[in-house]
This record gives C-alpha cells, structure tokens and sequence, in this order.
C-alpha cells in the first residue's frame, strides 16, 4: 500500500479542518449564507476578502476547452478560500460553487495580513501560509500529470487515489461518467476507452456512480505509479 501523500492530489482533493483560532478569528468577519449550487458573486470587498466555512463545502469550477465543467479543488468546513487572488488583488481562473447550503464567514485581506493583525493572531497568518503552501503542491501536482502523463495512467492514479480515500476495494464513484469525464477534461469516449481497458485487464470490475470495484489492487497501484 502507498502512503505517499501525492496520490491524494488525483482524486478531487478537499481541503479541511483548520484551528480553533482561525474559526474566532473569522467569525469577526461578516456572514454569508449560499444556497446549494449557487456560485460566489465576487464583487466589491468580497473580491478581495478571504473566506472561511464554518458549514457546508465549496468547489473550484471552471469550462474546459470544450465547454465541460471541471472541478479541480474542494473546501470543506473548517477550510479557507481565496487567499492568494485577495492577497495579490487578482482574479484567479474558476468560480467558487457551493455544492450544498453553505455558511461563510468573510475578511478583507488588508484587514488580516497587515502588521498588526500578524503580530496580535500570528497563528493566522501561519494558518494561511500552510493552506496557500498545500493549493501550490496540488495545483502543481495536477499540472504536472497533465502534462507527462497518458490518460490511461491518469485515470489509474485517480482510482487508486479515490481507493486510498475510501479503504475498501469497492467505493461509490458518486458522479456520472459524464460528469467524471469533465472532471478529469477528456470526452466521455476517451473515459469509456480507459475504463473497457481496465475491465479487459481484469483490474476493474463494476463501474457505475453506485459501486467502482476494484479487482486486482496490486496491477492498479503498477499502472498508477508507472
């Protein structure tokens, strides 16, 4: 079994769960309420704020080439949002969607990462700088396998990623395969070829949005890794 924390990158990663401080640091801050599926207008001061979830989950979504929706990054409760575009007073590529209802709370970030406020909360700012430190590595993780890596091998990492997640040798996909195909920015006949492969090498067994089952854990982990 790998324990390599780069296999966590493949799948969708979420990021989650920050300290205690960080949660009464931003309830400081002003609260917003989203419905499930709505996408976070930034506008005004919210184009420069740094948002924090107290409940519910955030995804990171944008049109691909060929005009599919791809999700590249989850936030969880407990995770923060937005650092870097608010920090640099830049727009980023992508658009914050709530996947369900959601409750934010929301600073400027002059208002926190400013002298006096690093001085008074310095665990905040070492908070931010661990989040914007783990967006890097997965953003760049993702880049990198786009770029040297063939779909097939791809599509093995982000199985045996979702393996790693779950434990077991049979999880829900939890998405369509259409669906599965924007995430992962192919056409659903490119998805349909990787996954007859898979089941012709006897490494796969159902895959539906109900059940991937995993047959053969030892040839997944060869060709994820390869």
């Amino acid at each position: 079994m790998y324990e390599n924390p780069l296999f966590s990158q493949f799948a969708i990663p979420a990021i989650t769960g920050t300290c205690t401080i960080i949660k009464e640091f931003f309830l400081q801050g002003k609260r917003l309420v989203l419905p499930a599926g709505s996408i976070l207008s930034l506008d005004g001061k919210m184009r420069n704020s740094i948002f924090y979830i107290e409940q519910g989950e955030m995804q990171v979504v944008f049109n691909n080439a060929e005009g599919q929706q791809r999700t590249v990054i989850r936030f969880g409760e407990g995770g923060i949002f937005n650092i870097a575009p608010a920090a640099l007073e830049q727009d980023a590529s992508g658009e914050f969607q709530a996947l369900r209802m959601t409750i934010l709370y929301y600073m400027p970030a002059d208002e926190i990462l400013n002298e006096e406020t690093i001085q008074e909360y310095p665990e905040v700012a070492l908070v931010l700088i661990r989040h914007l430190s783990r967006l890097v590595l997965i953003y760049h993780t993702l880049l990198t396998d786009l770029q040297v890596s063939s779909f097939f091998t791809r599509f093995c990492r982000y199985l045996f990623s979702l393996h790693l997640q779950h434990g077991c040798m049979a999880f829900p996909l939890g998405t369509t395969q259409d669906e599965l195909a924007a995430i992962l920015g192919v056409h659903r006949a490119t998805l349909a070829r990787a996954i007859r492969k898979s089941r012709s090498l006897g490494m796969i067994g159902k895959f539906n949005s109900r059940t991937i089952e995993i047959l053969d854990l030892n040839l997944l982990q060869s060709l994820a890794v390869s």
